[in-house]
């Protein structure tokens, strides 16, 4: 197995990505708000096209030199980082067109291919592992300056963006603001209006084990993870890099179970009796 070394601005694999003479004129200053997945992507497919990138991230947590500290990495504005993610096959096809470094290391850190139907694959990669390795790519690019600040709002004027205002009053300036900060951020809230945030009506619980040496993941059947299902439970396996897995719990409540008609007044008692 891979020794877990992040990769070096002299990694043949960022060889993949496009070379400085390939590279358009940058058009100004972009600031990216948020260094989940969509901002470190972001943050690549920019800064590859010649922009000069601000990466603001409020979590000060520095990343693990290793995916072997993955599990460990404390990224509290990252909503159910450490809970098991699958990758749908959609995003292994984005990586793969746009980000082959990344996929490539992402392989030699552990990461297992997944052949899906109809010429379709995947990837099992934690979460954890996916936005390690994305983050290494990211502070290896010389045109992307990675900060550990929050952005109070954008700034604004004569009808164009002009830039982010941070929470300790200091203004960035910027001719492209990417608001990154997750479907609870606020910052394009002005010109959004305002969002419908939907209870999954469901709980789950997860713990991450390490397959013994020489043992494999056992029969797939639905996608690229094994699952079982009871009365009214189900059991959701999810293969992960490295040897490891997480077994996921899921119990649906309330309304996600089933409605009632309210004339006969007795949602109630179904949403009581069920836990029971």
């Amino acid at each position: 197995m891979h020794d877990g070394a992040a990769p070096s601005r002299g990694d043949p694999h960022r060889q993949a990505g496009p070379g400085p003479r390939e590279r358009s004129e940058g058009t100004g200053q972009v600031v990216i708000a948020g260094a989940g997945v969509a901002g470190l992507t972001a943050a690549l497919a920019l800064a590859r096209q010649g922009h000069r990138v601000q990466l603001l991230d409020r979590d000060a947590a520095p990343r693990p030199d290793a995916v072997d500290g993955a599990a460990a990495w404390k990224r509290r504005g990252v909503a159910q980082f450490h809970q098991p993610h699958s990758l749908l096959a959609r995003l292994y096809a984005e990586l793969s067109a746009a980000l082959p470094d990344v996929v490539a290391e992402l392989t030699a850190q552990g990461a297992r291919p997944v052949t899906l139907p109809d010429g379709l694959a995947s990837l099992w990669c934690r979460r954890s592992a996916l936005e390690l390795v994305l983050r290494a790519a990211v502070e290896a690019e010389p045109t992307v300056d990675l900060r550990h600040a929050a952005v109070r709002a954008v700034e604004a004027g004569g009808g164009a963006v002009t830039g982010v205002r941070l929470d300790d009053g200091a203004v960035l300036p910027a001719g492209l603001v990417v608001d990154a900060t997750g479907r609870r951020g606020r910052l394009s809230r002005p010109w959004s209006g305002d969002t419908v945030d939907v209870p999954a009506d469901e709980a789950y619980v997860s713990r991450r084990y390490r397959l013994l040496p020489g043992a494999g993941f056992g029969t797939v059947n639905r996608g690229v993870i094994p699952v079982a299902e009871g009365d009214g439970y189900a059991l959701l396996v999810f293969p992960h890099d490295a040897g490891t897995y997480a077994p996921l719990g899921l119990h649906p409540l309330a309304d996600a179970v089933s409605t009632s008609n309210p004339h006969f007044g007795r949602g109630l008692a179904l949403a009581a009796a069920r836990p029971a």
